[in-house]
């Protein structure tokens, strides 16, 4: 009888400090991974402006865009026929369903996350940058753009825009569009 007694005080005990220690984990929040929010954040959305010439009716949004990516710079724009083109490349034909998607990542811009920045830009890819966009719309916004490394776990790229002081996640598709 005083070996179950025994075993049971022992037992008890056990449960009382797994008990303690789940209290103090649970309890104990860790400290904070970096990433601050997991709700989707509208940065940037440039609405659709018409443009009635004549009986066509066209809709523009970008008027001009400066685009860096590695060791490349070309600039996207617009033609009197409201159509984008690549500067010094007019002649060539063009896949408007690119530049239609550049548009479209250009102009709404939703972050994923919000990250806490570290204060190193080199932690998120600022340093050497997958790509930077200079971009003037057509109400006068301009707005600079950088899209930094990707970030771990396909999460998407880290980003900045001007005028605002976060790191943000953005999905791969505006690294793409500017690519």
């Amino acid at each position: 009888m005083k070996k179950q007694l025994r075993l049971l005080a022992i037992l008890g005990a056990v449960v009382v400090v797994l008990g303690a220690a789940l209290s103090v984990v649970l309890l104990t929040k860790p400290e904070d991974s970096g990433e601050s929010s997991d709700t989707s954040i509208t940065l940037l959305e440039i609405k659709k402006q018409e443009e009635t010439s004549g009986e066509e009716s066209t809709v523009s949004r970008i008027k001009e865009a400066v685009i860096k990516t590695g060791s490349e710079t070309y600039t996207v724009c617009r033609d009197k026929d409201g159509q984008l083109y690549v500067k010094g490349y007019e002649k060539l034909p063009v896949q408007t369903s690119l530049f239609d998607s550049l548009e479209t990542e250009l102009t709404k811009i939703v972050a994923t996350q919000e990250i806490k920045f570290s204060g190193n830009d080199a932690d998120y890819g600022r340093d050497k940058p997958t790509a930077t966009a200079e971009v003037t719309y057509d109400d006068g916004t301009k707005a600079a753009l950088t899209v930094g490394a990707a970030a771990p776990q396909d999460a998407g790229y880290y980003f900045r825009i001007s005028g605002k002081d976060g790191v943000y996640l953005v999905d791969s598709g505006l690294a793409d569009a500017l690519g």
